[in-house]
């Protein structure tokens, strides 16, 4: 495998969500952010929205116009949810998981190092299991590897948005979202140690660091110097944006530092 460690999971996002007063009489609007990675509370930059030279997401960026947009419709239930991406062409609209190259099959489970990319995909059924698919690894390498896009599931308690992998036997084993720094990708798996084991040797060869991170927080707003008072964060998280003016106004998610030695991300926290 051509990547280097950097534990991660990933994503939650908020903006138009439905207050949980009003949300039993009220549509669910369209939700849309952009993501940033935080090293012991310090930026490392946002995910843009260019791939790697194999087509898949994990370059960071300084620039927040550079950053991939995602947006989705929440609802008080939402799983197996597809992502939209910003931008995207016709034929890979999605932020969907594509089967990792060195896989010896396209299940991901405790036990095993298999994992997915996370990249551009044509949509999947929701509860698909993998199946073959327009995606943006094939698209550079010329492989013919399996997909699936409606992988995402929002928590409307957590504002949190994670993604779960359908076997081929339509189980769903817990997921782990990994950052992997040095090749600048982002990846699923069901066992991050037998992962990190079988690739041991070339994550230790390209110098790779264990990075830990926090609980998700809404810590920067374009426009806004500083870190919003609490205020302002519960009125975005409680209230449905729906105002054009507040349209550059996207909150931005941060993964933070957190309890063990990888990139793990946990629920959200409104920071006072």
């Amino acid at each position: 495998m051509h990547h280097t460690l950097y534990f991660v999971t990933l994503l939650a996002c908020l903006s138009g969500i439905v207050s949980g007063i009003s949300a039993a009489r009220a549509e669910a609007k369209s939700t849309t952010c952009k993501l940033q990675v935080l090293q012991s509370s310090t930026p490392r930059g946002y995910i843009s929205s260019k791939r790697n030279e194999s087509g898949e997401y994990g370059i960071l960026t300084n620039s927040s116009t550079e950053a991939i947009e995602v947006t989705f419709t929440p609802k008080n239930t939402s799983t197996q949810m597809d992502l939209s991406v910003t931008g995207a062409n016709v034929n890979t609209p999605a932020l969907g998981a594509i089967v990792g190259f060195f896989n010896e099959g396209d299940d991901l489970k405790a036990g095993s190092y298999h994992y997915a990319y996370i990249g551009l995909t044509s949509r999947t059924p929701s509860g698909a299991v993998p199946q073959t698919g327009v995606n943006s690894f094939d698209q550079v390498q010329n492989y013919n590897r399996k997909i699936e896009s409606a992988i995402w599931s929002f928590n409307s308690s957590t504002k949190s948005v994670t993604p779960q992998w359908v076997n081929t036997d339509r189980s769903t084993p817990q997921n782990i979202l990994l950052y992997v720094d040095k090749q600048n990708v982002l990846v699923i798996t069901g066992d991050k140690g037998k992962f990190g084991e079988t690739f041991k040797e070339e994550f230790e060869a390209q110098g790779a660091t264990p990075v830990e991170v926090d609980d998700l927080a809404f810590l920067h707003f374009p426009h806004t110097e500083g870190s919003p008072n609490r205020a302002l964060l519960l009125y975005l998280l409680e209230t449905v944006v729906n105002d054009p003016g507040m349209a550059d106004d996207v909150p931005v998610v941060n993964l933070l530092k957190g309890p063990e030695p990888y990139m793990n991300l946990g629920r959200l926290t409104v920071v006072p």
